[in-house]
């Protein structure tokens, strides 16, 4: 069968600096921890790099999860290397006069978690809201936190984001910082031909009787076929541009997210990492990408969670 991809238009059309395409693998995400596992330097020459497969048999989400998708599905990884000034510039250019970092060196400033910014999926998932929005007819996409992209309220893609440790310079004296490269797999339900083949995860919460965000596909929607190379174009130039777009500054970027989420001033439910229920009402997201929650009369901070519904 024919892949539905036009790989060297992808390469023509996108910034990125080396392409691997399968036509069927368990997990793209792996696939490109095993590469970056490979390496014994962080080489700006393969760097974006893009790992995109026809067909995923052993996606993962957030916290393990499994991630199954359907044939029609758009998955791919993007592989970044943050520690490079410019990774996916168009051009290197001295910036030295208006003195503004590159996206990747900002967000790696911040190390959380498992060593990056921990409002990056947030701005992935704002890259692909605003890729997306223009194919969709005047429909607009939605976030939900902190890394799912909906559709009409309904699960259109998520972004699962890992930084994986590049091993040390491997001769003596020449000592070197640690380096990493940067993960980010997305999924989306672009042509799947039926609601109940879509990308779907198991929750770990155990609380049956709160709803889940049910899948939907733009084929579904739409009643039309997609181009899984337009959509890739764009989702990965939109990516690799933020640092070019029109938000001047963080603060900006957050804000854009919050106009996106679907819960705006309502009362959500959210299981947290140890499994305990809380329940507030959604005030915004702070400069860290946290939910801010209003709850028991105070403002509440949550870093991490799964959003199991609102009203």
């Amino acid at each position: 069968m024919a892949s539905p991809f036009d790989l060297a238009r992808i390469q023509a059309e996108t910034n990125i600096a080396s392409l691997e395409h399968f036509e069927e693998t368990g997990s793209t995400n792996d696939r490109a921890i095993e590469f970056s596992r490979s390496l014994s330097l962080p080489n700006d020459s393969i760097f974006p790099r893009l790992i995109l497969a026809d067909h995923q048999t052993a996606g993962r989400g957030q916290r393990n999860r499994k991630w199954i998708s359907a044939a029609g599905s758009l998955t791919f990884s993007l592989c970044l290397n943050l520690n490079a000034k410019h990774s996916g510039s168009v051009e290197a250019e001295d910036t030295s006069d208006n003195n503004k970092s590159s996206f990747e060196s900002e967000f790696a400033a911040s190390p959380i978690g498992n060593g990056i910014d921990p409002a990056f999926a947030l701005f992935v998932g704002l890259a692909i809201c605003e890729a997306v929005d223009p194919f969709l007819d005047g429909e607009c996409l939605q976030m939900k936190w902190p890394n799912d992209v909906l559709l009409q309220q309904n699960k259109l893609a998520g972004v699962l984001v890992e930084r994986i440790p590049i091993k040390p310079y491997p001769l003596p004296g020449f000592p070197m910082p640690s380096s990493a490269v940067t993960v980010i797999g997305i999924g989306l339900n672009a042509n799947n031909e039926s609601i109940m083949e879509t990308i779907r995860e198991e929750s770990d919460s155990g609380l049956v009787d709160y709803p889940t965000i049910l899948p939907t596909s733009l084929r579904s929607t739409f009643k039309r076929q997609f181009d899984l190379t337009s959509l890739t174009i764009s989702i990965v130039n939109r990516i690799l541009d933020l640092n070019r777009s029109s938000y001047s500054d963080r603060i900006q970027l957050i804000e854009a997210c919050e106009r996106r989420m679907v819960f705006q001033d309502r009362d959500i439910k959210l299981i947290l990492p140890n499994k305990a229920l809380i329940e507030g009402r959604f005030i915004g997201l702070s400069e860290l990408g946290e939910l801010r929650l209003w709850h028991n009369h105070t403002e509440t901070r949550i870093q991490s969670g799964s959003i199991v519904g609102w009203q």
